[in-house]
């Protein structure tokens, strides 16, 4: 989790400044974190971070996506320590070229990919896991990135 932690610290800072006429709603805009008994839910109305300035274990968005929403879940039971971060975002392109994009970044940052119709599987020799998801909107497509890190 340490990795992901410049995320979790920035991401509210950033969002406050990006533009989006978007408007937010609780089911996929905002910040969510739950993290051994800390727990917070920040709707955060017109956020959508730019895909140039994200970035998740080296790996960018395909040109042109927004982030618009960010859950966290950080938990340390028995000594068993897991980190889940889920990003919710738009891409101007079809899923096909985004799914494309995103299994070139994955490989050159040493993960392990597997595609299955609109979803990529992955692992990388810490034995993080995820998952990217992408279906049609239009013209356009709407993602999801599961990132599941355990140390």
């Amino acid at each position: 989790m340490r990795r992901f932690l410049p995320i979790f610290i920035t991401l509210p800072l950033l969002a406050c400044h990006a533009e989006s006429t978007t408007k937010s709603t609780a089911a996929d805009h905002g910040l969510k974190i739950d993290a051994n008994g800390f727990k917070a839910s920040l709707d955060i109305p017109g956020m959508a971070l730019g895909g140039k300035d994200f970035d998740i274990s080296g790996m960018k968005l395909y040109p042109g996506s927004e982030v618009h929403g960010m859950k966290v879940t950080a938990h340390d039971k028995d000594g068993a320590k897991q980190g889940t971060v889920t990003v919710s975002f738009t891409s101007p392109a079809p899923p096909e070229k985004v799914l494309t994009e995103a299994e070139t970044e994955a490989k050159a940052n040493d993960w392990t990919m597997t595609r299955s119709g609109d979803t990529l599987n992955g692992i990388n020799d810490d034995g993080d896991t995820m998952t990217y998801t992408v279906t049609s909107s239009g013209s356009a497509s709407t993602g999801t990135i599961i990132l599941t890190d355990k140390d």
